[in-house]
C-alpha cells in the first residue's frame, strides 16, 4: 500500500493539468488505442518487429502469442529484498520472451519514485504499455480509466482470458471485487487463495529475554508495558551491559512499524481506510477516543525509548543489523515474517498474538482484504493490447505463475514424479524446488500478477541437495532455522492471527462504488486528509504535538479539511450498495 495515498494526490494534480492543457484527447482515449487501423509504423529501435494484426495474433491460449516478433515496454521497479538487480538480463525474462514471441522494454525506477515519476508520466506522451504498480485502488482506476488512460479489460478477457477466467470460476469473489464504478474491470491481480486471509502486522517476542526474565507471554497493553520495560532495565542478555533495545521496527514496509498492531489493541485499524461500521453506520477510526488513547498509549512507549526512536528513520538493513548483533538485543520485532530479518535467530522469535488494550473495541489482528483489487493495467497508449493482455494473462497459467517467484522449471523447480516425495504434512509433493534458492535475476518477485492457489504451495517441497540434507537433520532433531522459522510464520497466521480476525460486520467493505463525480471528490477529499493524518499521527507520537491540548485543534483541521462531506459521499454510496 505504500505510496497509495501519493498516487491519489497525484491523480488530482493530473487532473488539473489535463484541463489545462486539454490532455483529454487523443493519446489517451480507450477508443484510439484498441483502433486496429492507426497504429504508429515501428521506429529504428523497433527495426524487424511486426505492427499487430489479426495474422499475426495466435488463437487465445496457444503459443506464442504472436506469430512474428513485437515489442512491448513495461513500467516496473525492483522489489526490495531480491535477488534481482536487473530485468533484461533476467532469466525468467528470457523464458518470457522465448514462449511468447514478446520482447520486453523495461523502464525501470526506484521503489520510492515509482508513483512520482508515474504521475509525470501520464501527463506526457511517453506512457509504457504495461504498467507494473500496485497503486491504482478503486478510485484511481474510475478515474484514469473512464480518460482512456489505462484500458477496461472486459472485452480482452472474454475473448482473450483463457487463464483469467478459469480463475475466475474457480474465485467468482475475485471477478466481483475488481469491477468498478463503471462496470469495467481495469487490473489483474495476483492470487494467493484469497480465502486464506492474511495479518501482516503481527509482533514477534523474543523467547530468551521473555525466559531470562521469568515472565508471560503479554496478554494486555499493560503486560506488554511491563515485558518491555523489563527488557530495558532487567538486562535479560545477561552481559551486563544496558545495551538491549524492547522493541526496534524500520521505515522499509508497513509491517516493520509498530503502529499498526499497537493501535488495534485500542480500536480496530486496517491500516487502509480507518473506517468501520456500526450498525450500518460509517464512522472515521481517527477521530474516536479509543484511537486517542491508542495514540498516547504508543507515545508513552516512544517516551520512554521502550519503542527504539529510530524506529521511524532505520533502513531495513540498519534493523538486520541490531537483530544480527554477535549479543541478542532485540526484544520485540514488528514484521510478518523473523526468518526475511534474521535466519539465524528467527526461530526464537514467538508471534505475539494481538493484545488487548483497555477500549471495548480493541484486540483484533489488522487483516487484509481476502481479495486483491490491485495489479498491472495496461495503459491507453499501447500499441498492441490484444497481445498485452494475452502477456497478463499468460502470468496466471501454472508454470509461469510458479516460475515468476521460483525461478525457469529444469533449473530451479520442476514438477514431481515421486510418489514417495512428501512434504511435511505427508503429502506426496506436486513440485520440487531443485535448488535450494533461485540465482541472482532468475524471477520477477511480486511485481506482476499471478495465481498461486494452494495446490501451489501445500504440495511443494524443496528437494535441493541443501533440502535433502535439511530433511535428514530434522529426522535427527536437528532443524535449519530457516525452515523452522517459514514454517512458524505460516503457523502464525493459520493458527492464531486468524483467531483475532475483526467481525466482518465492522469492517470497511473493500469495494464502494461511487459515481464519476462523485470518485473525484472523494479522491480529492481523502488525500488531504490522510496526508494530515499521517503527519498528525506521527507528530503525536514522537510528542511534538501533545495529544491532549492539540485533539481538539486536530478534529477541527478533519473537519476543515471535508471530512463530514467525505463521510457523506461514503455512506451514501454504502447505502446504495450495501442497504
Amino acid at each position: 500500500m505504500k505510496g497509495r495515498y501519493h498516487l491519489t494526490l497525484s491523480i488530482i494534480v493530473l487532473l488539473i493539468i489535463c484541463l489545462i492543457t486539454g490532455c483529454t484527447g487523443g493519446k489517451f482515449t480507450e477508443e484510439d488505442s484498441v483502433s486496429s487501423g492507426d497504429e504508429p509504423a515501428a521506429d529504428s529501435e523497433n527495426k524487424g518487429l511486426t505492427d499487430m494484426n489479426d495474422d499475426n495474433l495466435n488463437p487465445p491460449g496457444v503459443l506464442p502469442i504472436v506469430k512474428e516478433p513485437i515489442e512491448l515496454s513495461i513500467y516496473a521497479f525492483i522489489h526490495p529484498f531480491s535477488k534481482v538487480t536487473d530485468y533484461r538480463n533476467n532469466y525468467f525474462t528470457e523464458w518470457l520472451e522465448e514462449k511468447t514471441n514478446i520482447r520486453l522494454d523495461f523502464v525501470i525506477v526506484p521503489e520510492d519514485e515509482i508513483y512520482t515519476r508515474l504521475t509525470l508520466l501520464l501527463t506526457s506522451e511517453e506512457l509504457p504499455d504495461i504498467l507494473l504498480v500496485n497503486g491504482f485502488d478503486a478510485l484511481t482506476q474510475d478515474i484514469y480509466g473512464e480518460r482512456g488512460i489505462i484500458l477496461a479489460l472486459n472485452d480482452y478477457i472474454e475473448e482473450y482470458g483463457t487463464e483469467t477466467k478459469k480463475m475466475f470460476e474457480l474465485y467468482p469473489e475475485v471477478r466481483e471485487a475488481l469491477v468498478r464504478s463503471d462496470g469495467k474491470i481495469y487490473c489483474l491481480p495476483q492470487i494467493s487463495d484469497p480465502r486464506s486471509g492474511d495479518s501482516p502486522c503481527k509482533f514477534w517476542i523474543y523467547e530468551p529475554f521473555l525466559e531470562a526474565l521469568g515472565m508471560e507471554m503479554p496478554a494486555t497493553t499493560d503486560e506488554l508495558y511491563d515485558y518491555l520495560k523489563a527488557v530495558k532495565t532487567g538486562d535479560p542478555n545477561g552481559n551486563g551491559k544496558s545495551d538491549e533495545i524492547p522493541l526496534a521496527g524500520c521505515t522499509a514496509y508497513y509491517t516493520w512499524s509498530p503502529v499498526t498492531y499497537l493501535m488495534n489493541a485500542f480500536i480496530y485499524d486496517d491500516n487502509n481506510e480507518k473506517i468501520i461500521v456500526n450498525n450500518g453506520v460509517l464512522e472515521p477510526v481517527y477521530i474516536k477516543d479509543e484511537y486517542k488513547e491508542g495514540l498516547k498509549y504508543i507515545h508513552q512507549l516512544y517516551k520512554e525509548e521502550l519503542i527504539m526512536p529510530e524506529t521511524f528513520i532505520n533502513t531495513f538493513e540498519q534493523l538486520q543489523e541490531l537483530v544480527n548483533n554477535p549479543t541478542p538485543i532485540v526484544g520485540m520485532l514488528p514484521t510478518h515474517a523473523p526468518f526475511i530479518i534474521t535466519e539465524d535467530r528467527a526461530p526464537d522469535y514467538k508471534v505475539l498474538p494481538p493484545v488487548k488494550g483497555p477500549t471495548d473495541l480493541g484486540g483484533y489482528a489488522s487483516t487484509n482484504y481476502t481479495t486483491n483489487t490491485t495489479g498491472p493495467v495496461i495503459s491507453g497508449n499501447c500499441r498492441y493490447p490484444e497481445a498485452a493482455f494475452r502477456l497478463l494473462d499468460f502470468f496466471y497459467t501454472e508454470e509461469a505463475s510458479i516460475s515468476v517467484l521460483n525461478g525457469i522449471r529444469g533449473v530451479e523447480w520442476d514438477y514431481n514424479h515421486d510418489p514417495n516425495l512428501l512434504t511435511d504434512d505427508g503429502k506426496t509433493a506436486k513440485s520440487k524446488a531443485l535448488t535450494h534458492s533461485v540465482r541472482e535475476n532468475s524471477v520477477w518477485p511480486m511485481i506482476t500478477n499471478f495465481h498461486r492457489p494452494p495446490s501451489f504451495t501445500d504440495y511443494w517441497v524443496d528437494d535441493s541437495p541443501e533440502g535433502r540434507r535439511i530433511r535428514e537433520e530434522a529426522k535427527e532433531g536437528n532443524h535449519d532455522p530457516r525452515a523452522i522459522g517459514i514454517k512458524m510464520f505460516d503457523e502464525a497466521q493459520k493458527l492464531v492471527y486468524a483467531n483475532y480476525a475483526p467481525p466482518d460486520d465492522i469492517r470497511f467493505p473493500q469495494v464502494i462504488l461511487f459515481t464519476e463525480d462523485e470518485g473525484s471528490e472523494v479522491a480529492e477529499l481523502r488525500s488531504g486528509i490522510h496526508s494530515y493524518l499521517h503527519d498528525m499521527k506521527m507528530q503525536f507520537i514522537m510528542g511534538e504535538m501533545d495529544i491532549d491540548a492539540e485533539w481538539d485543534s486536530y478534529i477541527r483541521q478533519l473537519e476543515q479539511l471535508g471530512l463530514d462531506r467525505y463521510m457523506e459521499l461514503n455512506q451514501r454510496a454504502y447505502d446504495r450498495q450495501y442497504k
